[in-house]
């Protein structure tokens, strides 16, 4: 009679075995899922951390820009095509430390950067508002607001144009921002080649580009953009 006992009891010993193996395994793997989506990388102008995540078109990074109040006002009168006295009339965020010493409210600009092939990139971009917050005895950052009709289009570099359909920064959470964009970018290609991209007309219709209006000696050729980025404060 021992003898079944001891034979049930080594088989128990053996499943509660495998079953610690899996249940391991498991959360091994879940751990390395949870690590893949989200990465982060250096904020360009402040050298703190940006939390990029997964699931973006083309975006292959962000850049912040803290914004003084004057800075502010030109760059809002510059993207809405506004005054600067204009900007100071809706602009609501209040500079500067709290009398309790605990946050401080300031203006930025978040930039996505979008690759379009060959080593053309460019950005769309947002004005939003941050306000520094305790978490513990750590101090965070939170979005709270985007700026109406802020977003734009630029060449990430050179000079060659970008037209935006539209650029919309939305907040998902205090902790997450979303910006849509969708343009296209167009470069002027004479003899073959396009001069502001160092770029042959059949390198542009490999990465996508599609020649759109011509004149006698020169060519243009479009490639069109959008998607959706998303990071933390």
């Amino acid at each position: 009679m021992k003898k079944p006992f001891s034979l049930l009891a080594a088989m128990l010993i053996t499943l509660t075995s495998i079953s610690g193996v899996a249940s391991a395994e498991t959360t091994t793997n879940q751990i390395s899922t949870d690590q893949t989506q989200t990465t982060f990388i250096n904020n360009v102008t402040e050298s703190t951390e940006l939390k990029q995540f997964i699931g973006q078109n083309n975006v292959v990074g962000w850049e912040v820009t803290k914004l003084s109040p004057e800075e502010f006002y030109k760059r809002y009168a510059e993207i809405t095509g506004t005054s600067v006295e204009q900007a100071k009339n809706i602009h609501t965020s209040k500079q500067g430390v709290s009398p309790l010493n605990l946050n401080q409210t300031y203006d930025a600009q978040y930039v996505a950067v979008i690759d379009l092939g060959g080593g053309v990139r460019v950005k769309a971009g947002v004005l939003v508002q941050i306000q520094e917050v305790q978490f513990g005895g750590s101090l965070g950052r939170i979005f709270l607001k985007v700026y109406d009709n802020t977003g734009y289009v630029a060449p990430y570099s050179g000079s060659f144009t970008v037209v935006k359909n539209f650029v919309q920064g939305t907040l998902q959470s205090s902790s997450k921002l979303q910006v849509s964009y969708s343009g296209y970018a167009e470069t002027a290609v004479v003899n073959g080649t396009s001069n502001q991209l160092n770029l042959s007309a059949g390198e542009l219709v490999n990465l996508g580009w599609s020649a759109s209006t011509s004149t006698q000696t020169t060519t243009y050729y479009r490639k069109h953009f959008d998607g959706t980025g998303y990071v933390s404060p």
